[in-house]
């Protein structure tokens, strides 16, 4: 995905699709395709998993 393809997903701005990986190491870093950067949307689909179980556990 691009980084508006992950804002869009995540509903977040584009620069914050690019400050994520800095900030929260949980977030997937983004993969360089040829001279694209790209997220996998598998990455990002666990990463929203685990973030609505650590919501649902109160962490």
């Amino acid at each position: 995905m691009t980084a508006e393809g992950v804002a869009s997903y995540l509903d977040v701005s584009v620069s914050t699709v690019w400050r994520l990986p800095r900030k929260d190491s949980e977030f997937p870093a983004p993969i360089k395709v040829g001279g694209s950067t790209r997220w996998d949307r598998s990455e990002l689909d666990r990463y929203v998993a685990a973030r609505k179980a650590l919501r649902q556990t109160g962490r």
